[in-house]
C-alpha cells in the first residue's frame, strides 16, 4: 500500500507521497498550518487535507501519518504523548486512529516528566528524529532547531531524553516587539554574507562573555551610539549569534546530528564550529520520507 506523510505544524504544512516501495512519488507544502486562519475562520480539518492530498488518495489506497500540531489540543483530533525514555519504532504502534477515518493516524509527541528530567513536550520532532535516526544511526543527540530548538539524546533507537530552547521564538520576539525593533525590525533574515556573519560572530562572542540578559540591550545601545548606521538585518545577526551561542553553551557536548534547512543549519553550524562541537546536517525533508518508510515497513516499527 502506498504512504502519504502530512507534516503539520502551527504554521506550515508538508505533505509526501510514497509508493509501496518506499520511492518518494511527489511532495508539496503550503502556509495552511494549525494556527493559520482559513477563509471565513471556521476550520474544516477534513477539507483542508482533502485539499492538499485528495488527488493522492484517489489514486491508490494509502495509509496516512499526520504528524505535528494537527495532533495537538488546538489541531484536528488530539494525539497523547508517548513519555520517555521510548523507543522511535514505537510511534507507528502508539499512533492514533482519527475517529472519522480510521486510514488515517496521528503520530503522538513525545514527553518528559520528573525525575528523568525537566518537564518537556515535542510534537513533530519526533517524526523528524525517527528518521535522522534511520539515515544516521548515531549514539548521541539529535538537534532540530526551530521556533523552538529541541534537543534529543538517542541511544539504540531509544529517545532517552530531551532539552527544549525557546530560540526561535525568542528571536522574533525580540526583534519584533521590544525596544530592539527600532535597531533590529524588519522580516528580512540575516544572510551568509560577510557583513552578517561577522555581526554573528560577535554576538557568538558576547554569548561567551555570559551575562545574556545584559548582553541583549548591549544591542541597542551599540546600534545608538555607533557613527556608522547599522542596517537592522546586520543587527539582527548580531542578535541571532548571541542567542543561537548562549542555546549552544547550555550543552556541554562534542558532537550532534543538526535537522535544519539549509539557512538554519548555516547558521547553526557556524556557530557550533566556533564552539568546538561538531554537527553533522540532515536535510529535513530526507528525514522526513525516512521516517514514512520506517513506518511503511512493520520490522522497523516495532521496538
Amino acid at each position: 500500500m502506498n504512504t502519504i506523510g502530512v507534516d503539520w505544524g502551527s504554521s506550515n504544512r508538508r505533505a509526501y507521497w510514497l509508493d509501496a516501495q518506499g520511492c518518494l512519488l511527489a511532495q508539496r507544502q503550503d502556509a495552511a498550518g494549525v494556527l493559520a486562519t482559513p477563509p471565513g475562520g471556521q476550520r474544516d480539518f477534513a477539507a483542508e487535507l482533502q485539499s492538499l492530498i485528495g488527488d493522492w488518495r484517489a489514486q491508490a489506497p494509502a495509509q496516512v501519518w499526520l504528524s505535528g500540531m494537527v495532533g495537538s489540543r488546538s489541531g484536528w483530533q488530539e494525539a497523547p504523548y508517548l513519555p520517555l525514555p521510548c523507543h522511535l519504532h514505537g510511534l507507528g504502534e502508539a499512533a492514533t486512529p482519527l475517529a472519522a477515518d480510521p486510514q488515517i493516524r496521528l503520530l503522538p509527541g513525545l514527553c518528559q516528566r520528573p525525575p528523568l528530567g525537566p518537564h518537556d513536550v515535542m510534537r513533530g520532532e519526533e517524526t523528524q528524529l525517527l528518521g535522522a535516526w534511520r539515515l544516521r544511526p548515531q549514539n548521541g543527540w539529535v538537534l532540530l532547531p526551530g521556533t523552538h530548538s529541541k534537543w534529543a539524546q538517542v541511544e539504540n533507537g531509544r529517545v532517552l531524553t530531551m532539552h527544549s530552547a525557546m530560540t526561535g521564538e525568542l528571536f522574533a520576539l525580540l526583534r519584533r516587539h521590544s525596544c530592539l525593533s527600532a535597531v533590529a525590525g524588519g522580516d528580512e533574515p540575516p544572510a551568509p554574507i560577510p557583513a552578517h556573519e561577522s555581526a554573528f560572530d560577535e554576538g557568538l562572542q558576547w554569548a561567551r562573555e555570559g551575562g545574556g540578559l545584559a548582553q541583549l540591550f548591549r544591542l541597542r545601545a551599540q546600534a545608538l551610539l555607533t557613527d556608522e548606521p547599522q542596517p537592522p538585518a546586520e543587527v539582527a545577526a548580531r542578535l541571532s549569534g548571541l542567542l543561537i551561542g548562549l542555546e549552544l553553551q547550555a550543552r556541554q557536548i562534542h558532537s550532534a546530528s543538526l535537522v535544519a534547512a539549509p539557512g538554519l543549519a548555516h547558521w547553526y553550524t557556524r556557530a557550533a564550529a566556533r564552539q568546538g562541537l561538531t554537527l553533522h546536517a540532515l536535510d529535513p525533508d530526507q528525514c522526513l520520507v525516512a521516517a514514512l518508510q520506517a513506518l511503511q515497513t512493520p520490522t522497523e516499527t516495532s521496538p
